[in-house]
């Protein structure tokens, strides 16, 4: 047997071998070679800007009404006055401004009860700290009118104002309208007719202040 020539006994090695042509791996099954990235460097954390700090209404009506009861003092201190019997209305008056402030806040979703209890009791509050500076106790007549339901409606108002509600606003501004004619319709009644104290004198000034007040403060609120 010629050295060119196989047995047919011998069995052919793996590296002998060739494998088919549809066993040779194409172009798109040889896997790419990843170049590895430089890692970016980080960026710079951008400043936040600071956020505005909104002030506490309720320290800004608490530490106005304790400015105002500390001039009180140094008034009365120095003008030898006794301040002290004049001071107790503001254990009224300084409830109702904080009631007004919570009603008007935003984390407070229905404020309306609040703002009309916090106006009453405010106007109540007023009223008393004016009739004990001047002793017009007898103005009970027909002051009540100013406090129902003239300061109601006053409540009503300031919080359809503050909410941007138009049906409260011209709900309050009726009320208000109604309390004023009743109002001063009782102070004309017993203050000039029958002269229930000596302050019937004044009362046209003070209807004149009422009056202008009340227009500046229906221009101020109305939409």
């Amino acid at each position: 047997m010629s050295e060119n020539e196989i047995s047919p006994n011998q069995v052919p090695t793996g590296e002998e071998k060739v494998p088919p042509v549809d066993e040779v791996p194409t172009e798109e099954e040889i896997p790419t070679p990843v170049m590895e990235s430089e890692p970016i460097p980080d960026a710079e954390p951008a400043v936040k800007p600071r956020r505005a700090v909104k002030p506490n209404r309720n320290n800004l009506v608490i530490g106005v009404l304790l400015i105002a009861v500390g001039l009180m003092f140094i008034g009365g201190q120095l003008l030898d006055i006794r301040i002290g019997r004049f001071i107790w209305p503001f254990f009224i008056l300084a409830p109702g401004a904080l009631l007004l402030s919570f009603a008007f806040s935003e984390k407070v979703t229905n404020g309306e009860p609040l703002a009309v209890f916090g106006s009453m009791t405010t106007t109540l509050g007023l009223l008393l700290l004016y009739q004990s500076v001047t002793g017009h106790w007898a103005s009970w007549a027909y002051a009540w009118a100013l406090l129902a339901p003239t300061s109601i409606g006053a409540g009503l108002w300031l919080y359809g104002a503050r909410k941007d509600r138009p049906d409260l606003i011209s709900s309050g501004k009726t009320v208000v309208t109604v309390g004023m004619i009743i109002f001063l319709v009782g102070a004309v009644f017993f203050e000039m007719l029958l002269d229930i104290s000596r302050f019937g004198s004044i009362l046209i000034p003070v209807v004149l202040i009422l009056l202008g007040g009340f227009l500046l403060f229906r221009n101020l609120f109305s939409k």
